[in-house]
């Protein structure tokens, strides 16, 4: 589990404008940016390379634009910032993470869930929920997750 902080926006404050960049594009910015907004992406992916449906945290009150022009199912949120923290953290374990670990699992085996030090992946809660449905937290040393976390270098090393 990882999460990655996008920036959308480019200096039209309140233009609810999008900007999409060719990937071969090396250049992913746009100038006089003065209200860039940051949406934070909560991903996790299995060993066999099946993903995990997104968690996506929004700047309070961009929500209701996405629900209504993306197709596909995702768990969509907003918190003041746009950022992630204990509270979205633990409704994204809960809500997304342990229903889709639970269908796709043996149900006879532990999962583990390997995530980096942020440190809303080590709330008492979460900790205690994660125990109680058979899942083992293991966390990365810190300052490695370039070179560990799978997730940094795969998926998230292109953005």
């Amino acid at each position: 589990m990882d999460e990655k902080g996008i920036q959308l926006g480019g200096g039209h404050k309140n233009s609810n404008t999008l900007y999409f960049f060719d990937k071969e594009d090396k250049s992913h910015y746009i100038l006089k940016s003065d209200s860039l907004v940051l949406v934070t992406i909560i991903e996790c992916a299995c060993t066999d390379g099946i993903m995990v449906p997104l968690g996506i945290i929004l700047l309070q009150g961009s929500a209701e634009w996405v629900i209504s022009h993306i197709q596909i199912i995702l768990r969509v949120t907003e918190t003041e910032n746009g950022w992630t923290n204990d509270a979205i953290c633990h409704q994204w374990f809960n809500k997304v993470f342990i229903p889709f670990a639970k269908s796709y699992s043996d149900p006879t085996k532990l999962i583990l869930l390997i995530f980096d030090g942020h440190g809303s992946h080590e709330a008492p809660e979460m900790i205690d929920y994660a125990y109680e449905h058979g899942i083992i937290l293991g966390e990365l040393p810190p300052h490695t997750t370039h070179h560990l976390q799978s997730l940094d270098v795969s998926i998230f090393g292109p953005l």
